[in-house]
């Protein structure tokens, strides 16, 4: 077990800053995502296959059609709570609840209390890439 452990607390050492280079990350990922699915069962996989990136894309789209992501970094991106995106968005609060507690579970969204909610780095690009954005919206329409 402790091993486990000393894995565990290594990778949750890893940042943007970790590697020299553009190339180390993409190695990184593809060691990490082949090191997953040594760990995960058959039934694992088809779980996230078939329900949590659907459920995830889903979610993601609804929230970038709400405005979440962009009215979230206008006010400089401090937590939130789902109460206060709502307020910001005028979408209904149990929405975007729903939708936050799904892409915090992939680690979109950092969750730093219940119902409290800080953007990754990823969900601050999604308000000031419009790239991202459409990109995210043909993938989606396209599914």
């Amino acid at each position: 077990m402790a091993s486990a452990d000393k894995l565990i607390a290594d990778l949750q050492e890893i940042s943007g800053s970790s590697f020299a280079n553009d190339a180390q990350p993409v190695r990184a990922r593809d060691a990490l995502f082949e090191a997953l699915r040594k760990v995960q069962s058959p039934w694992d996989i088809v779980w996230d296959h078939n329900w949590v990136n659907g459920a995830t894309n889903a979610s993601v789209k609804t929230l970038i059609d709400a405005g979440v992501f962009t009215k979230w970094a206008a006010c400089g991106g401090s937590p939130k709570t789902c109460a206060e995106l709502s307020e910001l968005t005028g979408a209904d609060e149990l929405l975007i609840k729903r939708m936050m507690r799904q892409i915090s579970g992939q680690h979109l969204v950092i969750e730093t209390a219940e119902d409290t909610f800080v953007p990754s780095t990823w969900a601050a690009a999604l308000a000031g890439e419009s790239r991202i954005v459409c990109g995210i919206r043909g993938i989606l329409r396209s599914a």
